[in-house]
């Protein structure tokens, strides 16, 4: 008989005690009422002509019927169960319908299931379903009856019950091992009261179950978080995805629109063409130092063919491919060989080599997706770091399309200012690739200059949608912010700038020089000295990291969509770069020795040649210096020197 491993998997659940009761007052009551209203003639039958359920005599003195024998079989294993069941911590709730299919699959009378099923009240509480549906089998003795009874009390923690009341027809004592089932083995009922719910609300609804008592008073609280947290992952994921084709719609366009080439005049081309050539006189394979980088994979000098070199220059002095050169630009080019040749003896032979030509402006531009969370990440704590400079006293300010940061003087120094007395320095600082000014709160927060001016570059600040702006416009409105804030005209500036914001100083050199000439500046991992030199676009944009910290700064930073698309399509070379003998005397760089971006050696030792102050920060890589005290202290040190 296989009822009994159907029901451990579905008559798992069991109301509490008070039902039990309510439901068998219920039961002896609708009884007692048809017995009462019965004719006395024929006690033996219902008003619907069913069969009797009185007592049929003695059980030892009549012929045990198969229905009989079969449920005291059932019961005698489902008490085992049951007591078995003793052990667990909750009382569960049934699944009547389910197991009502169940039950008429293996035997119980037809007429049993249908008056059953039809009775919503009774069908929502197995321990009455199973008293009731072994009472409505025909030719079922009492003490069967009352055996069932007592083992469902019994089960259902009742203290009235022993275990010598179960003994009979159905007892615990009379177990053997021909009537023992093998009991599957036990998972989770979940997706059992999952599936039995579903069907039970479908057919009466929520409210309705809840008045009958089948779900709890506070069902609705239960089910709502976890309805809330489902559909907030859906939500999640349909925003994931739709962000994901938005990022490879835009991937795509910016790798198909081509980069706006900023105008270059002939002389500011020739200045920077003759400092790159006479730099490779510091170097023992001369220009080849400067050029054999460009070039990927690696490729012998001899090896160098002139249509690689005219493509090199073609993009390095005017952002083009050989293609699109204008007549004049070839000449130049030319020209440009022809000085090569003279100064040190190099020439290429005709033809072509089979490498490729280092041109970011050109090339196409590689990012990896980054998730929302990720920048919602980004958004939060650009949010903390804007709170606390809220609470340091800085306010936000626009000048033009330029966003800054501003901290007043206190009020005896502005009243000193208006009568032209003030000789404090103002200090400018603009800060590197990564998430903006909050990751220098640190050193910040140990600065000394009553006026602050902290520059935003949002382009590259994960903001894949934010504007690059172009270096002239961004260094006019820097200008233009002093003069908002009443900075004057001699006033003193410290112009400090990490990483990519040494980029800024150098803009204001360009297009502000009056006040760069007022201005002394100190650079922290500079990316803008010797930039003609291939390591910066190589080691932060095409070179395979080998480093995990190296991996990281490519993945978060030059890799995500905003960054990568300024780097490769708004990142000219020619505007940005300087050499040590243009920056002012009262200039103090600091370089980490192992630093995987910047050429430390040659950044070093031409900063000692032009005299600079150039200080080695030992031991550490790219921007550790705001995570080790003591150059955090020596960094701070020199801003607040004046």
């Amino acid at each position: 008989m296989r009822v009994l491993d159907a029901c451990e998997h579905e008559l798992l659940n069991w109301e509490v005690m008070e039902i039990l009761n309510e439901e068998r007052k219920r039961l002896e009551e609708d009884k007692a009422a048809a017995l009462a209203s019965s004719s006395p003639s024929s006690p033996g039958s219902s008003e619907g002509g069913g069969s009797p359920r009185a007592a049929v005599g003695p059980v030892e003195e009549e012929e045990p019927s198969h229905d009989k024998l079969r449920m005291e079989n059932l019961f005698k294993r489902l008490s085992s169960y049951l007591v078995d069941e003793l052990h667990t911590s909750n009382l569960r709730q049934d699944r009547i319908p389910k197991a009502l299919d169940l039950l008429n699959s293996h035997g119980l009378p037809h007429q049993c299931s249908c008056e059953l099923l039809n009775n919503t009240k009774l069908c929502a509480n197995s321990d009455v379903y199973v008293y009731t549906a072994i009472e409505s089998v025909p030719n079922v003795s009492e003490e069967t009856l009352e055996a069932a009874h007592n083992v469902v009390k019994f089960v259902l923690g009742s203290d009235e019950v022993k275990e010598e009341d179960m003994v009979g027809p159905m007892g615990l004592l009379e177990d053997t091992e021909d009537h023992q089932a093998k009991r599957p083995r036990r998972t989770s009922n979940h997706k059992y009261i999952t599936e039995i719910m579903s069907d039970v609300q479908g057919q009466l609804g929520d409210e309705q179950l809840l008045e009958e008592g089948v779900l709890p008073s506070d069902y609705h609280q239960h089910t709502l978080l976890p309805t809330m947290v489902v559909g907030f992952i859906l939500l999640w994921a349909l925003a994931e995805g739709m962000a994901y084709i938005w990022y490879r719609r835009r991937l795509a366009l910016r790798n198909a629109t081509p980069a706006v080439i900023p105008v270059v005049s002939s002389e500011q081309r020739d200045f920077v063409f003759n400092h790159v050539l006479d730099l490779g006189q510091y170097y023992p394979d001369g220009v080849w130092r400067l050029l054999k980088g460009w070039f990927y994979p690696s490729i012998a000098q001899q090896d160098l063919r002139q249509d690689n070199l005219n493509e090199m220059l073609a993009w390095a002095f005017c952002y083009k491919d050989t293609a699109d050169l204008t007549a004049s630009e070839w000449r130049w080019v030319e020209k440009a060989k022809g000085k090569i040749y003279d100064k040190y003896g190099y020439s290429s032979k005709p033809g072509r080599a089979d490498v490729k030509t280092v041109r970011n402006t050109i090339d196409p531009i590689v990012s990896n997706y980054h998730p929302l969370s990720f920048y919602c990440g980004v958004y939060l704590a650009k949010a903390f770091g804007a709170a606390i400079l809220r609470l340091r006293g800085y306010h936000h300010y626009s000048s033009g399309r330029v966003k800054y940061w501003y901290r007043s003087q206190p009020a005896l120094e502005e009243t000193l200012l208006d009568q032209g007395e003030s000789s404090q320095e103002v200090f400018v600082f603009f800060h590197g690739i990564g998430i903006g000014l909050v990751t220098y709160l640190t050193m910040l927060f140990k600065l000394h200059q009553p006026t602050q001016f902290l520059f935003e570059m949002p382009w590259i600040s994960m903001n894949p949608l934010a504007e690059v702006i172009p270096d002239d416009e961004y260094a006019v409105d820097v200008k233009m912010a002093l003069k908002d804030r009443g900075v004057t005209d001699t006033q003193r500036v410290c112009l400090a700038g990490h990483s990519f914001g040494s980029l800024p100083v150098v803009w204001i050199k360009r297009h502000c020089p009056d006040v760069f000439d007022r201005s002394r500046v100190v650079l922290v991992d500079p990316v803008c000295i010797y930039l003609n030199l291939p390591d910066v676009c190589l080691n932060f944009l095409y070179r395979k990291p080998r480093r995990f910290f190296m991996r990281f700064l490519r993945y978060i930073a030059s890799e995500e969509l905003g960054i990568a698309c300024s780097l490769h399509r708004d990142f000219f070379w020619m505007q940005s770069v300087i050499f040590p003998e243009e920056l002012p005397e009262d200039t103090t760089v600091f370089l980490s020795e192992y630093d995987h971006v910047v050429p430390v050696h040659d950044v070093y030792t031409g900063c000692q040649r032009a005299g600079v102050d150039t200080r080695l920060l030992k031991g550490i890589d790219h921007g550790w210096y705001l995570g080790v005290p003591e150059y955090l202290r020596e960094v701070t040190k020199v801003l607040n020197a004046q």
